[in-house]
């Protein structure tokens, strides 16, 4: 659904590639499947001669190229000129230092990735990677391994004052679906309520 998104959001081409014996395999493609089919797909490493996809598996850095004339002369770029992409972008899907792939994006347009569109790709690509691992924590969750971790929440506990401010008297249930530590030491916490009001939790 969020390959679709960025699909109608403008982009020719978005993909979703996983890293396996060297190799980005595509996953989820919509637009030029062509393209993604052509072009390299090792993970070697960082040169800009390598397709941004894999550069961004090599490294795990977000990478974001303003303009693809400008690159040396290599397989890839002519690839890319092939099908009128101008510009392009690959984010890596990282969730507690485990790598889940790669969103990759392309533009018909040449400067199309400025600070902002920067910064929401790479936090999309945060979310995708908590998506991955929430679905891979539940799949281990309704396996036959079962163990138990008790836990002691502080007062300071931000769920705690929503709690004790009665955000949640009409909840039967709160989840934290998953966390996302931030580069500024704080962190996105994504909550499931049973019953309840959203705009409630939030006032």
């Amino acid at each position: 659904q969020i390959v679709q998104q960025l699909r109608d959001h403008g982009y020719p081409l978005v993909w979703i590639g996983e890293e396996a014996d060297g190799e980005l395999l595509p996953r989820v493609v919509r637009g030029e499947r062509r393209y993604v089919e052509t072009v390299g797909k090792a993970v070697q490493g960082g040169e800009r001669t390598n397709e941004p996809a894999t550069r961004a598996a090599a490294t795990g850095e977000a990478q974001f190229c303003q303009d693809v004339e400008a690159v040396p002369d290599c397989e890839w770029r002519e690839t890319a000129q092939t099908y009128s992409y101008r510009s392009c972008a690959a984010v890596p899907l990282a969730y507690n230092d485990v790598f889940y792939g790669v969103l990759a994006v392309y533009h018909d347009q040449s400067g199309r990735f400025d600070d902002t569109e920067q910064r929401l790709l790479g936090e999309l690509g945060d979310t995708v990677a908590l998506a991955i691992h929430t679905l891979e924590t539940q799949s281990a969750l309704s396996s036959d391994s079962v163990f138990e971790a008790k836990l002691q929440i502080r007062n300071d506990y931000y769920l705690v004052g929503i709690a004790r401010s009665g955000g949640f008297r009409d909840c039967e249930a709160v989840t934290v679906q998953g966390t996302v530590p931030l580069e500024d030491d704080t962190a996105i916490q994504y909550l499931s309520l049973q019953s309840g009001e959203a705009d409630v939790v939030r006032d």
